[in-house]
């Protein structure tokens, strides 16, 4: 006699196709902001570093990605006039904001 029924555990393996699709996934975060601090200077490597590792990715997920770059420095005595200036119109001829105090 011949039996045509499927031991159980091949009977899971089957795919029901009245089973609902598997809800997606939940979205991830809709905003990133990664941010670095460095004191005095910056190497080239760092800064492909963020392009290669960091930036890339986020744009190549289809994120709209802005870089913005904040160079703060202070000195107690003030800075010279020299040095002021150059930097203004350095700033200027990069199309860098400049903010004195």
């Amino acid at each position: 006699m011949h039996d045509d029924t499927k031991p159980d555990d091949q009977e899971s393996e089957e795919l029901n196709i009245d089973d609902p699709k598997p809800p997606d996934p939940p979205p991830g975060p809709k905003h990133i902001t990664v941010s670095k601090t460095m004191e005095n200077d910056i190497s080239r490597d760092e800064v492909n570093q963020l392009q290669n590792e960091i930036i890339r990715n986020l744009h190549n997920d289809g994120g709209q990605v802005t870089i913005e770059i904040t160079i703060s420095a202070h000195k107690p005595d003030g800075f010279s006039e020299n040095i002021a200036s150059s930097i203004r119109e350095n700033s200027h001829q990069l199309g860098a904001k400049v903010d004195e105090r």
